[in-house]
């Protein structure tokens, strides 16, 4: 029995990693294929480039754009992963700060 909970345990960690692979990958798809940024209406999903940095973005609803989105965190996400990675630190650093 326990020899059963363990590889259950590890088939759960596997599937969960499985679809965060595959939630990376569909980002990165999307990146590789956006479209230079210009005002206008997006959908949710919505990948573009930033003339004004040269990263990607996606859109995080459906909204009529006006600002570039490296001016706009508001509507896009970032989809670079430095950046990704410094906007949880920052976040945890306020978690941490918050709590100790």
């Amino acid at each position: 029995n326990q020899q059963a909970q363990e590889v259950n345990a590890a088939a759960e960690q596997v599937a969960t990693q499985a679809a965060a692979v595959a939630e990376t990958s569909a980002a990165f798809e999307s990146g590789v294929n956006a479209d230079r940024w210009a005002a206008g209406d997006y959908s949710d999903g919505d990948a573009v480039w930033s003339p004004t940095d040269g990263l990607t973005y996606r859109a995080k609803a459906d909204f009529t754009s006006v600002l570039d989105p490296a001016a706009d965190p508001a509507n896009w996400h970032n989809l670079n992963p430095v950046a990704q990675a410094k906007d949880e630190m920052a976040r945890l650093a306020l978690v941490f700060a918050a709590n100790f």
